[in-house]
């Protein structure tokens, strides 16, 4: 699955988690360790894009646990996992480490831009947009800038079209760090025009979240005088809150007509059971009956054969019956013969 050609509109996005599946289940089944980790690192991205950091390092450490990153032999592969990977070692603030990762990112564009003449932009730009970034938080602010802005210039056409790879990867560390240089330099109305660029890539692809976490830091950094572009910022924020509330309802809302949908499944599978439990209930009831109907038939045999029908006492048959048993038993027995007159009269 490439991952690269998923939208990250709210429609495509639900389709991920299906598609994922079946691709996880794919190569488990063929044992392709290195395909698992590429979807683990793509999801571990798609959970650091929507905000949930903690879930996205979680899911690029299980695939850490399945193959030394360093040792993918896919290039592409590599550079993803290492790309992810090198998130989480800046949140645990092993810088040192976070450098490998993005120098091997730098080798690794090479590689493709040889073999796949499509990518020949994208990998290398990505890797030194993360460079920029792991600068910045190493208080190398300076420094950052200096690479974010040459970065920028050098490899983004202004008339190309976003993908949400394009703006997650490249635009988004870019003028976060460009962001957050104006205001530890107190250039405050730069600091409004970067937030502003980084905020229309973001909602070009729907990170509503990250939008909204980088302009409140900006709108708590503005001077007290600055009321009219806080004010503004305000309103930008509550515009934000209301997108990101309607869509956790609308999320919410189609995960309980989900689980409401599989109650009614799980009630329908449940009236099944109770249908075939009737139906096995009424197969025991005629089985029962026919053996009652099939007993009743035979005492009636019996009845005919064995008693006699005026005076219901056992006739010459049964007592013949009775005598061959005592004959068969071996047992030693007495019998006493009584002729009665006129008995039946």
């Amino acid at each position: 699955m490439n991952f690269q050609h998923i939208s990250s509109s709210k429609t495509k996005c639900r389709n991920i988690w299906k598609q994922t599946v079946i691709h996880f289940f794919y190569n488990e089944l063929c044992n392709d360790t290195e395909q698992q980790i590429y979807l683990y690192s793509h999801l571990a991205q798609y959970y650091l894009e929507i905000g949930a950091d903690q879930s996205g390092y979680e899911m690029i450490l299980t695939a850490r646990h399945l193959k030394n990153f360093y040792k993918i032999q896919d290039p592409v592969i590599r550079s993803q996992a290492l790309h992810t990977y090198g998130r989480f070692l800046i949140y645990e603030s092993d810088f040192e480490d976070a450098i490998k990762t993005e120098l091997q990112m730098e080798k690794d564009a090479e590689i493709i831009k040889e073999t796949d003449p499509k990518q020949e932009t994208h990998p290398l730009r990505r890797a030194l947009a993360f460079k920029a970034y792991i600068k910045l938080m190493q208080g190398k602010t300076e420094d950052a800038y200096r690479l974010a802005s040459e970065v920028y210039e050098k490899y983004f056409n202004k008339d190309e079209e976003l993908s949400h790879i394009t703006v997650y990867d490249f635009l988004l560390p870019v003028f976060l760090v460009k962001t957050k240089w104006a205001l530890i330099n107190k250039d405050y109305k730069q600091a409004l025009e970067f937030n502003r660029e980084y905020g229309k890539a973001a909602r070009k692809v729907n990170f509503i979240t990250k939008k909204a976490t980088l302009s409140k830091e900006v709108m708590f950094a503005l001077p007290s005088d600055m009321v009219h572009e806080k004010e503004q910022l305000f309103t930008e924020l509550a515009f934000d809150a209301d997108s990101i509330a309607q869509t956790f309802l609308k999320n919410y809302t189609s995960l309980t007509g989900k689980k409401l949908d599989g109650i009614i499944e799980k009630l329908r599978q449940t009236n099944e059971d109770r249908k075939l439990k009737l139906r096995i209930l009424n197969s025991l009831f005629i089985i029962i009956s026919s053996f009652e109907i099939l007993l009743l038939l035979i005492l009636s045999i019996y009845s005919e054969t064995q008693i006699d029908g005026l005076t219901k006492l056992k006739n010459r048959r049964a007592l013949n019956i009775r005598l061959e048993k005592f004959a068969a038993s071996e047992r030693k027995y007495s019998a006493i013969m009584i002729d009665i007159d006129n008995l039946k009269n």
